[in-house]
């Protein structure tokens, strides 16, 4: 018994589960559940209180369950209505140029994004963005990024990611965009 138990807990153990998935502009956005081990607490809670129902496990069935549902709607808010937008100014370089972009994060809703993860894949040497960022309800933010073109050759600008969760930490919402933009430094004649 003990060996089933801990092999349920190794199951549920560091793996998030989707909930929601769907496209909007260039990348797909997911909902995930980052800790099913709540969902299954929340059962619990639920199958007590219809076997020994009291006052105690209604007050934590209901405090529970408020949490869950303030915790979707903040990942069904931020899903719906943050835009994240990557643009850069040229395409053809020369070995010695600076490679500009910008990075817009838009929130349309009323509540803030805490804290906001953007992932970058790509392959430009010494170019990396990665970095956490936060957004204010109703407000956007931006940021450039500079880098110095040193190797001539053909790259590839993303795949990226930009990853928040709710302040609960119930939910992870995923903004991905799968495709990436082609750049080509060239010699300086």
């Amino acid at each position: 018994m003990k060996n089933y138990f801990l092999w349920l807990i190794r199951f549920f153990q560091n793996r998030t589960y989707r909930l929601l998935h769907f496209n909007r502009q260039d990348y797909d956005i997911e909902i995930q559940i980052r800790n099913p081990y709540l969902i299954v607490l929340l059962f619990l809670f639920l199958i007590y209180f219809f076997i020994s129902p009291g006052q105690v496990v209604m007050v934590l069935l209901a405090g529970f369950l408020g949490m869950f549902l303030c915790a979707y709607f903040w990942a069904r808010q931020m899903a719906s209505r943050v835009i994240v937008t990557r643009r850069l100014h040229y395409r053809a370089f020369q070995v010695g140029d600076e490679l500009e972009e910008l990075i817009k994060i838009d929130n349309g809703s009323i509540l803030p994004v805490l804290w906001g993860e953007f992932t970058d894949g790509s392959d430009i040497p010494g170019y990396s963005l990665t970095g956490v960022q936060s957004v204010g309800g109703s407000d956007k933010t931006e940021f450039r990024l500079r880098t110095l073109c040193t190797r001539r050759g053909v790259f590839h600008l993303g795949p990226w990611k930009f990853i928040t969760d709710d302040p609960m930490g119930f939910f992870r919402i995923e903004f991905a965009h799968a495709k990436s933009e082609e750049i080509l430094v060239d010699q300086t004649r």
